[in-house]
């Protein structure tokens, strides 16, 4: 396995965000319904090139086998600076295969060199939360905030 930390002027920086974002979606109805990759991937080349966003791909030889990406930006309460991700996801067949745990280690380096002081995880409700909660637990995380989303 190797990582990749994309820039978005890949000439398939489109093709490959979709693929891993409609993953992505696919492991959660919270998060799949209004899924707009077309707007996503604009958003993610806009962040990586300012500098506050970041696409990571984990690899085995041409194949894709997971993505993480996030963005950096101040707590608006205290102004720490927090790396904050906003999609992780590995494809099934290469689940507990340590790709996860890989992916989830560069985003972390990446806040560090980016002066942040904290990393906020998502975990939806529906993309395996028993699962999610104890790796994150076990991996120096704790619980800090649920969020309640409503249509309006």
């Amino acid at each position: 396995m190797s990582m990749i930390k994309l820039t978005g002027e890949e000439s398939n920086f489109e093709a490959i965000a979709k693929g891993i974002l409609r993953g992505f979606a696919k492991d959660s109805t919270e998060w799949g319904t209004g899924n707009n990759p077309e707007f996503a991937i604009k958003k993610y080349r806009e962040m990586i090139q300012n500098g506050n966003g970041v696409f990571f791909l984990s690899v085995d030889g041409d194949r894709i086998q997971g993505g993480i990406g996030g963005i950096k930006g101040p707590d608006f309460h205290d102004g720490v600076l927090y790396a904050i991700e906003t999609f992780w996801f590995v494809y099934p067949e290469y689940r507990q295969a340590g790709v996860g745990a890989e992916l989830l280690n560069n985003f972390e380096k990446w806040g560090r060199s980016n002066g942040c002081k904290k990393v906020a995880m998502i975990h939806l409700v529906d993309s395996y939360p028993e699962v999610l909660k104890r790796f994150y637990e076990s991996s120096g995380y704790h619980l800090a905030e649920l969020h309640y989303v409503k249509d309006l």
